[in-house]
């Protein structure tokens, strides 16, 4: 088989939040905008926040926080507070994304994870984002690839070592094959398959393919 058994492509939607995992067993949480968004989010139908991890112990965590315009990522609040940890964000899309990763984003999305939301201020407006559903999201995300109770783990982490991960499934390597032969004589082939056309009211065998131009009878095989 291509890929080892149980690792299959995982797509859940948990609260305001989905999560996706191909079978390679890389991942990505989304902040899905709901029908409540009205009222938890008035400001930003833009604002977004996506959670990206690799497969594997060494598999990369990036935290990518989106919003309709620009917007100063120092003003990023969990539960109205500042992180406990200072992330370092990047900036991008004319400063309408920032971006975190390694131990940043790992501090940053635990400390999510219990919480209910994250917001931020922009020049014009602020956005505010809520967290129903992340906790569970990330669980599911540690499950599909085999981080549950070991020090990489986002929603459910233990003591044991990262190097407990299982690697990543490296997808199959498809190759090309032998190009075929052209037909030695094509239009010899093509007159010996038969071939049934609709003319009128009348159906009555034709011989050349190339020339049909009426309605074939799909049944019949042509």
């Amino acid at each position: 088989p291509a890929f080892p058994p149980g690792i299959q492509p995982l797509y859940r939607e948990i609260g305001d939040w989905i999560i996706v995992c191909d079978n390679t067993r890389q991942c990505v949480a989304k902040y899905l905008l709901g029908d409540h968004d009205g009222d938890s989010n008035p400001y930003d139908e833009d604002a977004g926040i996506v959670i990206a991890r690799g497969a594997g112990p060494a598999g990369d965590l990036t935290v990518d926080v989106t919003a309709g315009s620009s917007f100063d990522p120092n003003t990023i609040r969990i539960d109205d507070a500042m992180p406990r940890r200072r992330p370092k964000w990047e900036r991008f899309d004319e400063n309408g994304g920032a971006s975190i990763d390694d131990v940043d984003a790992l501090s940053f999305v635990r400390e999510m994870r219990d919480a209910k939301t994250v917001s931020w201020s922009g020049k014009s407006r602020g956005s505010r984002v809520p967290l129903r559903g992340l906790a569970a999201v990330l669980i599911a995300m540690d499950e599909a690839q085999g981080r549950i109770g070991n020090v990489s783990a986002l929603g459910r982490p233990g003591p044991r070592s990262a190097t407990t991960t299982p690697a990543p499934i490296l997808p199959p390597t498809v190759t090309q094959g032998p190009k075929p032969s052209p037909l030695a004589k094509p239009d010899a082939l093509a007159r010996s398959v038969p071939c049934w056309a609709a003319v009128g009211s009348r159906t009555r065998p034709r011989c050349s393919l190339s020339s049909c131009r009426v309605l074939i009878r799909a049944k019949l095989g042509c």
